[in-house]
């Protein structure tokens, strides 16, 4: 879901379409210049206009993008246009790491994985470069989600879902919330 973050969309596409990204659901909240307009000439998005602001509305549009579109796809990526999912190197794409998952624990609905933000984060939209230039990161103690839509049954918030499926991390820990299952990196507490 993305609002006037147009400019940013070209690069945080073509980057997730080289790890494995097939297809993108971009909700458009009330962006000045629609998405629509945008993206007019790209074949592999999918827009829906999401006019709501009330709070909880983010969580809304995941659910409404499981509901909607879970029958086209068996995994949905839940990450904004600030952030570029990254792994280890030794794999190519996400489908990879799903994968050597699902032959490590058995089979898998959905997996979390932590984030790295790079870069100075304050504020973000004054320092933004392309990600290819970003060196310094932090690591971040929230997940960030690949589901099977048809397993879930709703949002507790934009990192973190409720399904009926097996949803864990790489280390094979169930998925409790949107902090995961890892202690918090040292001098970082939940109040952030």
């Amino acid at each position: 879901i993305i609002k006037d973050e147009n400019e940013y969309l070209q690069e945080w596409m073509d980057y997730h379409r080289k790890v494995g990204v097939s297809h993108f659901y971009i909700y458009d909240n009330n962006s000045k210049v629609p998405v629509s307009e945008f993206l007019k000439d790209e074949k592999d998005v999918t827009i829906r206009r999401w006019p709501y602001t009330q709070t909880g509305s983010q969580n809304l549009a995941y659910l409404d993008c499981c509901k909607t579109y879970g029958n086209d796809v068996d995994k949905i990526a839940f990450i904004d246009t600030d952030e570029f999912i990254s792994f280890d190197p030794k794999f190519k794409t996400i489908q990879e790491v799903w994968e050597s998952l699902e032959k490590e624990y058995g089979k898998i609905d959905s997996m979390g994985l932590y984030w790295r933000m790079y870069g100075k984060s304050e504020p973000y939209f004054e320092t933004r470069q392309p990600v290819e230039n970003y060196t310094e990161y932090f690591e971040n103690f929230h997940i960030k989600s690949i589901l099977d839509p048809k397993t879930v049954k709703y949002f507790t918030d934009p990192h973190h879902a409720i399904n009926s499926g097996k949803y864990i991390n790489e280390k094979n820990e169930k998925i409790v919330g949107p902090f995961g299952s890892l202690p918090l990196p040292e001098n970082r507490s939940e109040e952030h």
